[in-house]
């Protein structure tokens, strides 16, 4: 990419650093990157119409195997509450947790059942009412973050909702004001080092299409694998981060980081546990059963060696009030 390409254009979130552009896309969004913490986002933002369009009935878009999906939410929950567990130790019948964005309600609803007294909160209507209509019990509100004024909660989920706002600190500030003296805030996003999504066709495709469309395809070409800025694909995902600069986002907003933990799906993806009969029907089958071995194997070396900065896709951010 040319020097002329490069250019200043305003300072970053991090009130250290200040953006210099990495793929400019003419007339739609380009992508940044922060000189010092190394954040990237997009700019301009999307318009309130293109943001509208986009997200209409966004979320009944994500594929809804519910078997698998419910497995998975379901694993995914159990772990977090072997975290909620270590550090706020309480029982957990008596923590109130709150589900920021939490979509159609499987995560809220997987909680629930882990005992915890559990609200929905999200701004989409349609998912509001898909979670009243299949998990009854269930708490909803159907608000956006920054209009809810509800009691302190001792512990706030925020899955996969940062890297879309237009302002990652102000949602965090929100968040740490909602946050009982006590209480945990986990906050999971795309890791933008992660390159694990080289394994995943679904990922690969819907993080392409919207490249391919937005920029010219020698620019994503060239940076596609040299400086990973994946996560980041306007109007969907706003902002991308690494370990570093999300853990240094939360410290402005007053909230210190007990951990970071890496997340990775490759070795779920390809578990043999898919399939019930192991019986070789065709040399395809056969293949396909080697293809996800082997695959397994390699993302548990991934995993044994520690290199979840650069292969785990998803980051896990637990912290607490300063």
């Amino acid at each position: 990419m040319g020097d002329e390409q490069k250019k200043h254009y305003m300072k970053c979130i991090c009130q250290k650093g200040t953006l210099i552009k990495i793929i400019d896309s003419g007339d739609k969004y380009s992508l940044f990157s922060c000189n010092s913490c190394g954040i990237i986002q997009s700019a301009p933002f999307p318009s309130k119409d293109d943001y509208d369009k986009f997200y209409d009935g966004f979320l009944f878009r994500i594929p809804k195997n519910v078997t698998s999906r419910k497995r998975k939410i379901n694993n995914d929950v159990s772990k977090i509450v072997v975290d909620i567990k270590k550090i706020i130790k309480k029982d957990l019948s008596k923590l109130k947790l709150l589900d920021v964005g939490g979509g159609l309600g499987y995560y809220s609803n997987a909680f629930e059942g882990e005992g915890l007294d559990v609200t929905l909160l999200e701004m989409d209507k349609q998912a509001c009412q898909y979670a009243i209509d299949n998990f009854k019990n269930l708490k909803v509100e159907n608000k956006n973050i920054f209009e809810y004024e509800g009691t302190e909660s001792d512990v706030i989920f925020c899955n996969q909702v940062i890297e879309h706002s237009d302002n990652p600190v102000k949602l965090l500030d929100k968040l740490n004001s909602l946050l009982s003296p006590e209480g945990l805030l986990i906050i999971t996003t795309p890791n933008r080092s992660c390159k694990e999504f080289l394994f995943r066709p679904f990922w690969l495709y819907s993080y392409l299409k919207p490249y391919l469309s937005n920029y010219n395809f020698i620019n994503v070409l060239f940076n596609f694998l040299r400086k990973p800025w994946i996560c980041c694909d306007p109007p969907r995902h706003l902002f991308s981060f690494n370990k570093k600069n999300i853990s240094y986002l939360h410290n402005l907003a007053g909230l210190k980081v007990k951990e970071v933990k890496n997340e990775y799906s490759i070795q779920q993806y390809y578990s043999l546990k898919k399939y019930n009969d192991f019986s070789i029907k065709s040399i395809r089958s056969f293949l396909k059963i080697i293809f996800h071995l082997l695959v397994w194997i390699f993302s548990l070396l991934l995993m044994l060696f520690d290199l979840g900065d650069k292969w785990g896709n998803n980051l896990v951010v637990f912290s607490v009030k300063k």
